[in-house]
């Protein structure tokens, strides 16, 4: 590998047909690389360049800033809106950001479903003063955790697949539902029709749950573990062990609204996609509610996209419909709760910062990229508001270093004979007006390495280095450089397509002694000894709002010796005055030697373990669902206390 990247050229990144240029105030850096590529990591192997292309979009209007939408925007009308807009129009386009998923080499083949054609289902009939939203993936709605009093029906009161290629339920009574124009709804009555077409003759209760999903199309549920069954069962705190006797009283005793997201979003573990399926999930859930209910919803998600200071799209849209919903109900109370996983990167060396580039010098940085992984590898830098003459370089394993590249600028990297580059970096150019102050959010792009898939460009692994300086000349701000890379790992349900790249320990400053026992913590030493790869500032780019915006933030922790886990995700943010960490952590690993928490299967009766914060936010969304945000106290406090981890302390166990 490292004689063909000896051969890597660097130049400039030409803008491809919808002229997408990081010269452009509020462009994506996404865009830039996929339009400069045509798109050869957003679509199937053999596929045309898409003619409608998915984004969030933040118009400016007379008002000031509108709240970010989902769009789906033809080529020609997105090319029209990246031209330079005319001064004084009353309403132009201030930033987008491309939602995309990115699509392995091999991905998963589609089932070729039709679209479903049955009308919208009458309005949901929701009772109880909290409705319970999910977003996920995987809903046993025949479970017994789900079923009604009786044990014949279940307590989900719509579920919306989101696949637009190939949802469920398209010829089981699903239709697409209004107002969104995608995908496949289907309500209680349809599934409780579902679960009695595949009940015992002999007792009703009896219901051959595999029968009952295959009859729905439903094949997300033949594992015995499903990332969305273990959520629904800590956040309904029933009995889910229970395979034969009447299903217990639940511990919330709420409607469920549950929204799976897209099998390709799911493929995509760099969560490229996320925001647009989120905001419209939040939409439809909050459509569902009573008027008058609580809507607590749970996002057992995240990314490590994004500025990570609350000034994303998604972040802004999230905000913006708590602040709507609450403005409607009228009271100091919140209609709306959003409940969202801290992250599990604390000890994946996937963050990296440089402080005080003026008086350190460079910042320096190597990322090992791993071989055999079938997705790009994807880097989110962001230099922080107004400063002036950073500029960063990327230099191949084995090649010469490339050139610099400043705000508004892009590079590529391509092999000679190449159908394209290898790699890229963008520069984007933040937008100013109306809201001035908005971060600069570069992306390094480098292609999959694995060269037996029939890929047409491929990148060499080994180890990247990253470099950000400043120009001569120029003043550095306070605020640091900060890089995060993107999760490419397996999520539960999709196909083993990617593999984790990470920053790589070069000078034993990050783990100074890794053989005798890893660092819990950052070292406590000057900023000028320590390593640019930090554990702090790793919370999910999803969970950064500042507390106040009805996202409540869940980490994980230690039940026995009350101490964060490992791998929970932490603060302090970005943005001055943010959060320092998590809200509230809660118990998910039984001790430091029994590692995970018991869940639910997929099936009845099934029981697994799983780790990671995911499953701490249900336990959180289910005491604010029982008990409204006094639901959270009393707190068992840390030991010793870590703000930064665990937020106000650990929920205690149930």
């Amino acid at each position: 590998m490292s004689t063909v990247a000896s051969r890597l050229f660097c130049a400039p990144l030409a803008p491809g047909p919808l002229g997408a240029s990081a010269r452009r105030p509020g462009i994506d850096p996404a865009l830039v690389w996929a339009d400069a590529t045509d798109f050869r990591d957003f679509r199937r192997p053999g596929q045309p360049r898409p003619q409608a292309v998915a984004v969030l979009a933040e118009w400016a209007g007379p008002a000031g800033l509108e709240v970010p939408v989902p769009a789906l925007l033809e080529a020609d009308s997105l090319r029209a809106l990246l031209q330079p807009t005319a001064h004084g129009a009353a309403r132009r386009l201030h930033r987008l950001e491309l939602q995309m998923p990115v699509i392995p080499q091999r991905p998963r083949p589609l089932q070729g479903l039709a679209a479903p054609a049955a009308g919208p289902l009458p309005p949901p009939a929701s009772q109880g003063p909290v409705l319970l939203g999910v977003i996920d993936c995987g809903c046993p709605f025949a479970h017994r955790m789900l079923r009604d009093a009786a044990g014949t029906g279940t307590r989900v009161l719509r579920l919306w697949d989101q696949d637009p290629d190939a949802p469920a339920f398209a010829r089981t009574g699903g239709g697409v539902p209004a107002g969104f124009g995608y995908g496949a709804e289907i309500g209680r009555e349809g599934l409780n029709a579902l679960m009695t077409a595949a009940a015992s003759t002999a007792d009703p209760t009896l219901i051959d749950e595999a029968r009952c999903y295959a009859q729905a199309g439903y094949d997300l549920l033949r594992w015995r573990f499903g990332h969305g069954a273990a959520v629904l069962g800590l956040a309904l705190g029933g009995r889910p062990c229970d395979a034969l006797q009447p299903p217990a009283a639940p511990a919330t005793p709420a409607d469920v609204v549950f929204v799976q997201i897209p099998r390709d979003a799911v493929q995509d573990s760099g969560s490229a996609s996320l925001g647009r399926w989120v905001i419209d999930a939040l939409r439809y859930i909050v459509g569902c509610a009573a008027p008058g209910q609580r809507v607590v919803v749970n996002l057992s998600d995240g990314s490590s996209r994004g500025p990570h200071d609350g000034n994303s799209l998604l972040d802004r849209a999230m905000a913006g419909l708590v602040r709507a919903e609450s403005a409607q109900r009228r009271t100091a109370a919140r209609r709306v709760d959003i409940v969202v996983a801290a992250g599990n990167t604390h000890d994946e060396q996937r963050h990296a910062q440089f402080d005080d580039l003026a008086a350190s010098g460079p910042g320096r940085v190597w990322m090992r990229v791993p071989p055999a992984s079938e997705t790009p590898v994807v880097v989110t830098l962001r230099l922080p508001p107004g400063a002036a003459g950073l500029r960063a370089r990327v230099t191949p394993p084995g090649a010469r270093p490339g050139a610099w590249a400043a705000v508004g600028e892009a590079l590529g990297w391509t092999a000679p004979g190449a159908a394209g580059p290898c790699a890229g970096l963008v520069m984007a150019t933040p937008a100013v007006e109306p809201a001035p102050g908005l971060a600069t959010i570069g992306l390094l792009m480098i292609a999959p390495t694995r060269p037996d898939t029939g890929a047409s460009v491929v990148a060499p692994a080994g180890d990247w280095c990253i470099e950000v300086a400043l120009a001569k000349g120029h003043v550095a701000t306070a605020q640091p450089v900060h890089l995060w890379i993107s999760r490419g790992q397996h999520n539960p349900t999709a196909l083993p397509r990617s593999v984790q790249a990470r920053f790589i320990d070069t000078d034993r400053r990050y783990d100074p002694q890794p053989h005798l026992r890893p660092l819990q913590d950052d070292p406590a030493v000057p900023p000028a000894a320590r390593s640019p790869i930090r554990r702090a500032g790793t919370l999910n780019a999803l969970a950064v709002l500042a507390p106040g915006h009805g996202v409540i933030v869940a980490g994980a922790a230690l039940r026995r010796e009350s101490a964060p886990t490992l791998y929970t995700s932490s603060g302090p943010t970005v943005a001055a005055g943010g959060r320092t960490g998590p809200d509230v952590a809660a118990p998910v690993d039984d001790s430091q030697g029994l590692r995970s928490v018991r869940v639910a299967g997929n099936a009845s009766g099934q029981v697994c373990r799983a780790a990671g914060s995911s499953f701490a936010a249900p336990q959180v969304a289910r005491r604010i669902a029982q008990h409204g945000a006094g639901g959270l106290q009393p707190l068992q406090p840390g030991d010793p206390p870590a703000p930064a981890r665990l937020g106000a302390g650990i929920l205690s166990a149930d």
